[in-house]
């Protein structure tokens, strides 16, 4: 493994790997992390690795370090973990428009709630511009905020499918948010 290479999107098989070894850790689950993350890279204010890594490693309160005894495992949980969120942040960059959650690319790998939990807690940083936008734009959040009360597979599926369009049209609410300021 090439620790020098951060470049390119994780295969399948990293990916299902990562979320493996993420979850003998009792870290988020890959699917949280790419919702994590996607909040925390279209929020037009830069909210530093080191103050959101710790997240990933500890979702209820982000202070606990990764804990593996085998050394060689840790590096490798946290190269792949970089890599992925590397990744999601290039991605999202590029083409907002095009971006499509993973549990709609994979949906045996990640779930639409742990998503959608992942997103909801990478609000964190920032908060005053966070309120702002649920305030002014609050239909924006709805599939978001309802996907875990879906009442039924038809229901979760509609709401699944309003997720990246939220997402894109809560990153430009952002943008128009800070411009205010």
């Amino acid at each position: 493994m090439d620790h020098d290479d951060l470049q390119g999107a994780l295969t399948p098989e990293e990916m299902l790997d990562l979320d493996q070894r993420l979850e003998v850790i009792d870290a988020m689950p890959l699917g949280m992390v790419e919702g994590f993350v996607t909040a925390v890279f279209i929020n037009p204010r830069q909210v530093p690795a080191e103050d959101f890594f710790p997240w990933i490693w500890d979702p209820e309160i982000g202070e606990a370090e990764p804990a593996m005894e085998d050394q060689e495992d840790l590096e490798a949980t946290f190269f792949l973990l970089s890599r992925f969120v590397a990744s999601v942040a290039l991605d999202l960059s590029q083409s907002l428009q095009g971006f499509e959650p993973l549990f709609l690319r994979d949906p045996g790998l990640a779930s639409s709630v742990e998503w959608c939990n992942g997103f909801m807690t990478g609000t964190r940083f920032h908060m005053d511009l966070w309120e702002r936008v649920a305030k002014d734009a609050p239909e924006l959040f709805e599939a978001i905020g309802r996907l875990g009360d879906a009442e039924d597979e038809a229901d979760r599926e509609a709401l699944e499918q309003l997720v990246a369009p939220s997402v894109l049209g809560i990153a430009l609410e952002l943008n128009a948010q800070l411009e205010n300021d």
